[in-house]
């Protein structure tokens, strides 16, 4: 497969079409102080309290590892479940995960914001299509091993939500990139 390409060529031109990604993109821009990539001590969650419910907050610790260190409240009701302190990897099936391990190490490995939209379907057949947004952060060795997924979901209906059933990862090329 060939190397996905960037698709934004500055940073303002990654303009997430949900609101609450484009909060959380605006305080990682904030935060970073000059740098390209902001600190993880830098970012206190309580800065996007209200946009909590919709993010995840992964560690990577290896590339079978995705340490879950927060799954948002309105992503466990998504689910069905709460993940946290597991593997996010385990939230794809077969070679979803493949797809999902690929899109995270080129996250962490060019390094890029990553803007997407996934698909899915929920337990009472209701389409699902979410808005992602995957901001890394650095370490105090210099190195990226946090990343944070803003997913927000368009047109969710409160009234007849369902649990997430599937979830397609999509392939690379399907993502938008910014190199940071």
């Amino acid at each position: 497969m060939a190397e996905p390409q960037p698709t934004f060529q500055t940073l303002d031109e990654l303009k997430p079409q949900l609101l609450e990604n484009a909060a959380v993109l605006e305080h990682w821009k904030k935060i970073r102080k000059g740098s390209k990539i902001p600190s993880w001590g830098t970012f206190d969650p309580l800065d996007i309290y209200e946009h909590l419910p919709g993010c995840m907050i992964l560690r990577i610790e290896s590339y079978d590892m995705h340490r879950v260190l927060l799954f948002g409240t309105r992503l466990a009701n998504r689910f069905g479940f709460d993940i946290s302190s597991g593997n996010a990897l385990d939230l794809y099936p077969g070679t979803e995960r493949d797809k999902s391990r690929n899109r995270t190490q080129v996250a962490l490995d060019r390094p890029a914001i990553i803007l997407n939209t996934l698909t899915g379907e929920t337990t009472r057949g209701t389409p699902m299509r979410s808005e992602t947004m995957v901001l890394p952060f650095v370490n105090d060795r210099g190195t990226i091993d946090t990343l944070i997924y803003s997913i927000n979901q368009f047109e969710f209906d409160p009234r007849n939500p369902g649990a997430l059933k599937t979830i397609e990862a999509g392939d690379l090329s399907d993502y938008g990139y910014y190199d940071l």
